[in-house]
């Protein structure tokens, strides 16, 4: 099992305990949907799209539909948080939906060509601590927002 960043679990709590519906979008192999019934942060997600399940990929545009729709909301209603890799910031801009870019080490990825890391213009963050108040900005603005 992969290691968390700092601050995740205490972001998820937060964003639970404020409301917030967390869903979970993720490229991966047809084993992870088994093995993350043994993440220890499983209970935090309302939903996981995970791509073998739903049959198609990000960037395609079905799978954030998929989850927000199982979750109840409106795309645009939406902060997608993420790390820039299969130009999954862009895919979620392009649908109305308010992503923010977890800075990645490009180091210790297997895809560091990522040009939704390189030449994202929009949110940033250097780690999962400094959410809570990208979140609070966003919402100022907007009342009905789900991650």
């Amino acid at each position: 099992m992969a290691d968390m960043q700092p601050g995740v679990e205490e972001c998820l709590d937060y964003l639970q305990q404020n409301g917030y519906q967390i869903g979970l979008i993720s490229n991966c192999g047809p084993d992870v949907p088994e093995l993350w019934e043994e993440f220890p942060i499983r209970s935090y997600f309302e939903y996981t799209a995970f791509s073998p399940r739903e049959k198609c990929l990000k960037p395609d545009e079905r799978i954030y539909r998929i989850c927000a729709k199982r979750l109840g909301v409106n795309l645009t209603e939406c902060i997608y948080v993420a790390d820039g890799g299969n130009s999954e910031l862009s895919a979620a801009l392009a649908l109305g939906m308010k992503p923010i870019l977890v800075e990645p080490d490009l180091n210790d990825v297997y895809d560091p060509d990522r040009i939704d890391v390189t030449e994202w213009i929009g949110s940033r963050i250097n780690s999962f601590a400094e959410l809570k108040n990208q979140i609070e900005r966003i919402s100022r603005d907007n009342t009905q927002l789900q991650l």
